[in-house]
């Protein structure tokens, strides 16, 4: 009688560990499913993010959107605690039951998703500071143009003066504007060595960019040529 009291008492004891363990692993398992449903929803949020194209219509823009893409690398850097998390209790869910395939599925997914968040940003970086570079380019271009306009303006006078204090001002006027146009030189060598460097790094914009070079350099060069024949 009394072995059997212990031997259902046993029995009793096993079952109730049995219904315990089942009932952590069901829990388990349904926090597992729910970490991963939050983590999905914002990994596909950021991938929108990181796949948006829009374009910088200036420096300022170029730069604001380089700086919000540095901030959603802090952002995807402090997710990294989740992922490590999410592996940590499917680990602990396979060790108790290897045969839970939705689990290793899971963990598969999350790792190849976190490898494309990573390669998606380190993509818009590169594409964001090709953007950046191409807008500093354009602007110091118009800036080079707007002077250069300037200068093709002086030289269109054709009042030469009818006096020889008139004449000696147009000279002396004309000796500064040559200064002024040497002194430029060395902004158009470094707006041209910079554009250089760009197509040289295979810039995806490095045909417009050869065409931008060439066109501002070569209307300083008529510049110079009017001014030699004046």
């Amino acid at each position: 009688m009394i072995k059997e009291l212990v031997k259902m008492h046993d029995e009793l004891r096993q079952k109730s560990a049995a219904r315990i363990e089942e009932a952590e692993q069901t829990q388990g398992h349904q926090m597992f499913d729910g970490a991963v449903k939050n983590l999905q929803t914002w990994i596909d949020k950021t991938k929108l993010v990181l796949v948006d194209n829009t374009r910088p219509v200036d420096v300022s823009s170029a730069e604001e959107l380089l700086k919000k893409h540095y901030e959603l690398n802090d952002d995807i850097s402090g997710k990294k605690y989740e992922f490590d998390y999410i592996r940590d209790l499917g680990q602990r869910l396979l060790q108790k039951n290897s045969a839970l395939e939705d689990v290793k599925g899971s963990l598969k997914k999350l790792d190849t998703e976190q490898q494309t968040l990573n390669a998606l940003w380190k993509e818009k970086e590169r594409w964001l500071k090709e953007l950046l570079n191409l807008q500093l380019l354009n602007t110091e271009a118009e800036r080079i143009d707007a002077a250069t306009k300037g200068h093709e303006a002086f030289l269109e006078l054709s009042n030469l003066g009818d006096s020889v204090e008139t004449a000696e001002n147009l000279l002396k006027r004309h000796s500064d504007f040559e200064a002024k146009l040497r002194a430029q030189e060395d902004r158009l060598k470094v707006f041209a060595r910079g554009a250089d460097q760009l197509i040289q790094a295979k810039h995806s914009e490095a045909d417009f960019i050869k065409k931008r070079r060439d066109d501002v350099l070569a209307r300083r060069s008529l510049v110079h040529q009017a001014a030699a024949k004046r």
